[in-house]
């Protein structure tokens, strides 16, 4: 049973959905008492059998981006991830790891408001600085933003 500030069971039926997606959430669970294993198996519970669970914005461990912020001052994940730790999460739950990898190795939120609102440059330089960073993913993706990863539910 969870309190009102922190819920342990999410209100939902069992087998309710078909995917679950978390954009930016599961990284902050401990922040309000809670902890990642037992969130992935109340998303667990959610899931029809062959379901999916597709998370986003995962932090990772070794972000640049991480590294200045925390020097800097600016916002910063309090708890931050590896390869290893989404497996180790992965392995405490009955679910399948499908697929996994790292994205955003250049800050998102500079180009936005500086670059992409320009009437008439903004979607080309969104464009080319999309295709930059992929590329330079796959070049240092270690130093990558953010984790995603794929679960199934069998």
């Amino acid at each position: 049973q969870g309190s009102p500030d922190c819920p342990v069971t999410i209100p939902f039926a069992d087998a309710a959905f078909d995917v679950v997606v978390s954009v930016g959430v599961l990284e902050h669970v401990r922040e309000t008492g809670g902890d990642e294993v037992s969130s992935l198996q109340e998303i667990y519970r959610l899931l029809k059998p062959g379901g999916h669970f597709i998370c986003y914005h995962f932090p990772n461990r070794y972000s640049w981006i991480e590294f200045l912020a925390r020097r800097t001052q600016r916002f910063s994940h309090p708890y931050l991830f590896t390869a290893q730790d989404i497996r180790q999460l992965v392995d405490a739950t009955p679910f399948q790891l499908l697929d996994w990898g790292r994205y955003a190795l250049l800050p998102r939120n500079i180009w936005q408001s500086a670059i992409a609102r320009h009437p008439r440059w903004g979607p080309l330089a969104g464009t080319l600085y999309n295709v930059t960073d992929r590329g330079l993913g796959k070049l240092l993706p270690w130093f990558c933003q953010n984790y995603y990863f794929v679960l199934r539910k069998p």
